[in-house]
């Protein structure tokens, strides 16, 4: 009975994914920036109540591609870039495994000043952020405590709300992978079992 009512959960992912697209072209209209985005693996069928806080923390995931990576269109037109930024989505299923990517072509990560923000939030001693790789930096972004506040104005950059996403997957039992390089863009990979340890056992 369990199985079936979990197959009767499952849906298609390109319901949330289309939710993610709306969020993002609505965002960068208000933010006077271009945004076309493109969706792969939208007839992936996943069980939504499993996800849901996975998914309701990507979309701190979408917000952080349209405000703090893809570039305003002045700055495009300058880096002899498309003027609309793009921003994929993609789900793949890999045996028992659900891949979601989301992919943007803005301005990278600056991976010294995720570092230099570890250290300010005391998420890692000064030693350790030199022994650190780029991409275990980056990893820290989705961990409770971190951020990137600058000002008295309590404006943030990336890392807002990403400690929503690291949680989920952690609770999931899945892992994040992150690329990035600066003015061409950022790539976050989740891996996420579909089967709950109950369920494997």
């Amino acid at each position: 009975i369990d199985q079936l009512m979990s197959a009767l959960r499952r849906q298609p992912i390109g319901l949330v994914f289309k939710r993610y697209a709306i969020i993002a072209v609505n965002l960068g209209d208000r933010m006077n920036k271009r945004v076309e985005v493109e969706i792969k693996g939208a007839e992936i069928e996943v069980p939504f109540h499993r996800l849901e806080h996975l998914f309701s923390g990507l979309t701190f995931v979408i917000r952080n591609c349209v405000e703090h990576g893809l570039e305003s269109m002045e700055e495009r037109i300058n880096l002899d870039k498309s003027l609309e930024g793009n921003i994929k989505i993609e789900a793949l299923l890999e045996e028992d495994e659900l891949l979601i990517l989301i992919t943007d072509d803005g301005r990278g990560i600056d991976v010294k000043k995720i570092r230099d923000a570890a250290v300010g939030n005391e998420l890692i001693s000064v030693s350790q952020a030199g022994s650190y790789e780029d991409e275990d930096i980056l990893k820290l972004m989705f961990t409770r405590g971190f951020s990137t506040k600058k000002d008295s104005q309590g404006t943030f950059g990336r890392g807002v709300g990403l400690n929503a996403v690291g949680s989920a997957v952690e609770e999931l039992g899945g892992s994040i992978s992150i690329q990035t390089a600066l003015k061409k863009g950022t790539s976050l990979q989740i891996k996420i079992p579909l089967q709950s340890p109950e369920q494997a056992e």
